[in-house]
């Protein structure tokens, strides 16, 4: 569909399509990269919500 459109050369659309930004689940602000420091997880990384601990949305990596 995009091609049929011409929408695959729009810099517009590549943009979009190439947005490699997280969003949070819960208040839709940006996701932080953040690394667990302790627990049974301790070491991996995680996505958090920047706007910890107002909004404690977070997904694993």
């Amino acid at each position: 569909m995009l091609e049929e459109a011409d929408a695959a050369y729009d810099p517009a659309m590549v943009e979009l399509l190439n947005d490699e930004r997280k969003f949070c689940p819960r208040c839709e602000s940006s996701m932080v990269l953040r690394m667990a420091r302790k627990g049974s997880h301790a070491g991996e990384t995680f996505w958090s919500c920047s706007r910890y601990p107002a909004c404690d949305g977070k997904f694993s990596t």
